[in-house]
């Protein structure tokens, strides 16, 4: 089967993580591929209609591999990333326990700088505090914490650049984190 470049796209997408919403999908098309949402939207839908014996929906709005279910936390991650768009993305990919997802982006001075993020259930602070700081990899990372809520700050201690973010019924809400010195 041939695909077009579009639909080649999507695939890898889904091959990758194996089930995201259908906005995700489309915005990811456009940022990457310089799109207009409807001709992502006839891609996605194509797909759809050529792979039924790989590609489902496993929700109104989702599209997935077959047997694949939604991952909430890496779907909620994608959020996370999705409002760094429309600035280009530098690359991402499926992060490595206990981040959902890593990206690379541009920061203000022209620097790459990688991104992870980690979703922080309630209740799960300290332990991700410890495994976040065994797998952060360098200076020049970044950790976006996504938290339930703001107060689970309070029991983050890291000694690297982080940031807690938050959703809210419009969007999200980012804070600045102090990182703490290792010797506290």
């Amino acid at each position: 089967m041939v695909f077009t470049t579009v639909q080649q796209y999507i695939m890898k997408l889904l091959k990758s993580y194996r089930c995201l919403r259908d906005d995700q999908i489309d915005r990811l098309v456009c940022a990457e591929m310089k799109y207009k949402p409807e001709y992502a939207l006839r891609q996605r839908e194509r797909i759809l209609n050529l792979c039924s014996h790989m590609v489902r929906r496993p929700l109104d709005g989702y599209t997935g591999m077959n047997g694949a279910e939604a991952d909430n936390d890496l779907i909620a991650a994608m959020d996370v990333m999705l409002m760094f768009l429309p600035q280009r993305l530098a690359a991402y990919r499926r992060g490595k326990p206990p981040f959902k997802l890593a990206f690379v982006k541009e920061d203000p001075n022209g620097q790459l700088r990688a991104y992870y993020v980690a979703v922080v259930r309630m209740g799960m602070e300290l332990i991700l505090s410890e495994q976040a700081q065994c797998a952060y990899k360098g200076r020049g990372n970044v950790v976006l914490f996504l938290l339930e809520d703001i107060q689970q700050a309070e029991a983050i201690d890291v000694p690297f650049e982080h940031y807690y973010v938050v959703r809210e019924e419009d969007g999200f809400q980012f804070f600045e984190g102090e990182p703490v010195s290792d010797g506290e």
